[in-house]
């Protein structure tokens, strides 16, 4: 049981890490796309 809640644990951190990536990657994109030059 112990094994199981530490488990939900760790994929919640990697759903929460994969989350804020995709925020970051999708601002960054948008950030690219806002500005006149392209990198």
């Amino acid at each position: 049981m112990h094994s199981l809640i530490a488990y939900d644990v760790t994929i919640d951190r990697i759903f929460n890490l994969m989350y804020r990536t995709e925020c970051w990657v999708r601002k960054a994109d948008f950030d690219k796309n806002a500005t006149p030059h392209t990198l």
